[in-house]
Parts: C-alpha cells; structure tokens; sequence
C-alpha cells in the first residue's frame, strides 16, 4: 500500500536521539506509508544518520491482533476436546509469529528514544496537504497519532463497537420487520 504522488503525509513532530552521535534533535523530514502502518524517517542534523520507524500505535493494533488471532484458535483447538501440551506449544508459536512485527518495530525504536516534540515550520504547515484521499490509508494515517496503548485497546473497542452495532441492526430487524 504505498500513497499517491499527490498522497504525502506530514512529518512526524518528535524528536529523537542518534544513537550514532548522541544529539537528541533528530527530526522527521518525511513520513509515508508502508503496509498498514506509516513510517518516519528521521535524520540526524549533525552525522546524517537517518533510521526509519513505524508508528507506535501500529504496534499496540499488532499486538491486540496477534491476542484476538490466537485466542480464536485456542477457542476452536480447545471446544473440540480440551488442550494437550503440543497443542498449548503451537499455539505459543503461533503467537510468537502473529506478534513478531510488533516486536521487530519496538526492537527497532528502541535505540532512538523520543526526546521531546518540535514545532512545525512554516514551510511545513503550508506543504501540509489534507491527507491520503483513500479512506484506508487515511484511517492509517490517523492511526498513527495514537500511541501504543490507544492502538492495543482501539483495536478491542473498534471490535467491541461493530459487535454492537450489529446486534442493534438484528434487534431493530426482529422487533419490527
């Protein structure tokens, strides 16, 4: 999924550490997207060392996946006739497997720890375009903003809220059609 020439997002407002010179002012020249999530690139002002790291918040929606992806398999392994020890052994790996981007993205922020937050120049706010205009990626970008907790739980309410909704549409439906 990769965003249309006209399709730019705006820089990341965070400003992180280099690992590689220690200055706390690395800043987002760029933001773009990359799978379901985006990623900024930021760059150091005094080594150029430049790192690219996905968004915190798409780490919190992996995560809650890999939970909800294995407790659906743990439900339909366990209905049928409780667990056994390989069973319990697969679904670990399992979920080793469905929370490994979330892992490998916090591996990969880690060494770069936010530092503080920069105003944006005036430059900035006038390039700033309204957004993706696919509702997809425009739902990623707005992702993006929130941190690892609001994503983990977003997810679960998201489910929480379309379960709801659907049962509201049943009910109207047998009440009074």
């Amino acid at each position: 999924m990769v965003a249309a020439d006209g399709d730019k997002l705006p820089p990341n407002l965070q400003t992180r550490h280099c690992r590689e010179c220690g200055n706390d002012n690395m800043a987002s020249a760029k933001r773009k997207l990359s799978g379901f999530n985006t990623e900024s690139v930021f760059t150091c002002p005094d080594c150029a060392h430049e790192v690219s790291l996905a968004s915190e918040g798409a780490g919190g929606v992996y995560l809650a996946s890999a939970i909800i992806a294995t407790t659906a398999i743990g439900l339909i392994m366990w209905v049928g006739k409780g667990f056994s020890k390989t069973e319990l052994i697969v679904l670990v790996f399992l979920f080793a497997v469905f929370a490994s981007p979330m892992l490998i993205d916090a591996l990969k922020r880690r060494p770069y720890p936010v530092t503080g937050m920069r105003e944006p120049s005036a430059e900035e706010k006038a390039a700033w375009p309204s957004g993706p205009s696919d509702p997809i990626q425009k739902g990623i970008s707005w992702m993006d903003g929130f941190g690892f907790v609001k994503g983990f739980f977003g997810l679960f309410i998201f489910i929480a809220l379309w379960f709801a909704f659907w049962a509201i549409v049943g009910l109207i439906k047998e009440s009074f059609f």
